[in-house]
């Protein structure tokens, strides 16, 4: 069973999102050129309907996994992170004021839901990171 996702609806609106994050931000340009959709259809058969409590939507973990695999931080860095940076909310699709998930639901995501060969050949997929985006993450010294 899935949980509902949320439409960045708010107080805020997109507005905060609009003013402060740079149109040329590299979890802009992803967004721009990576559907993420693809990823319900990989996990769709570990996710049972009508079972269990709702579980955190795929392609928002997914998405987490990939600030990870970008930024270089662990499971805790990024949840810190996903509270406090709002690029990192913007990419995540949540609104301004949205709480995020507890940090073992990613190794749990990695673990169970996608497993560790699934979970490898969805970040090295072109479904990704297309190898004819212009999209680069940004080297620490930056």
């Amino acid at each position: 069973m899935l949980r509902a996702g949320s439409p960045q609806a708010s107080f805020y609106g997109s507005y905060l999102y609009d003013r402060i994050i740079p149109h040329d931000h590299l979890l802009r340009k992803i967004n721009q050129v990576v559907d993420f959709y693809f990823v319900q259809d990989l996990v769709r058969d570990r996710y049972p309907l009508g079972f269990g409590r709702p579980a955190e939507d795929p392609e928002f973990m997914l998405r987490l996994c990939l600030l990870q695999y970008l930024y270089g931080d662990s499971d805790r860095q990024v949840i810190e992170n996903a509270r406090v940076n709002l690029a990192y909310k913007y990419f995540l699709g949540l609104a301004v004021d949205e709480e995020v998930p507890d940090d073992t639901t990613i190794s749990y995501f990695r673990a169970k839901r996608l497993g560790e060969d699934k979970f490898k050949q969805v970040l090295n997929s072109n479904s990704v990171l297309p190898r004819r985006a212009s999209i680069r993450p940004r080297t620490s010294g930056t």
